[in-house]
């Protein structure tokens, strides 16, 4: 299926939803935000709709942990699904290229992992501590998937490598 061809069906498709009797006032803006960028991107190529959005991804990853910007944040997840989906269609998406994460909402617990390989919560602050945790990777949402790093080899391979000053050695 071409691109301006699943566009126009879901567009069409939104539009008949939308007019029916039985929307409530949530779903008409969720799906205003959809029907937003299916516009914007109905006659663009790949490489124009993976510039489309990386750009909504960056601005999400803005605005994601600032107060004031839920209701914008909501509509990005929206459209980059929507994007995210086109893209699948073309076989030119792949989950591992993902770039939204999740992020606590004030106070709300998350999970890393310490200087000693253990794994701690704390509630969400939105302090230098919390955003350094969050730009490194090293904040998750439950504790199992911290210890699953933890766990990897991977992890075990890095600080091995560091131990031995493979990495960060003179």
């Amino acid at each position: 299926m071409k691109v301006k061809e699943y566009v126009d069906e879901r567009i069409e498709s939104i539009n008949k939803y939308l007019s029916s009797d039985d929307v409530d006032p949530g779903t008409i803006t969720d799906n205003k935000a959809i029907l937003d960028i299916l516009y914007k991107v109905r006659y663009r190529d790949i490489k124009e709709i993976k510039q489309v959005l990386e750009e909504l991804e960056i601005i999400y990853e803005a605005l994601s942990y600032k107060e004031g910007y839920e209701d914008r944040c909501n509509e990005l997840i929206q459209q980059t699904g929507v994007l995210k989906n086109i893209l699948s269609l073309c076989n030119e998406y792949k989950k591992d290229d993902e770039i939204i994460r999740w992020r606590a909402e004030e106070n709300e617990e998350y999970f890393y992992i310490g200087s000693s390989g253990i794994v701690w919560s704390v509630g969400e602050c939105f302090n230098d501590e919390d955003n350094d945790n969050y730009e490194l990777g090293n904040y998750f949402q439950t504790e199992e998937q911290a210890q699953k790093v933890i766990d990897s080899k991977e992890w075990k391979e890095f600080w091995r490598k560091v131990r031995n000053r493979e990495i960060g050695g003179e």
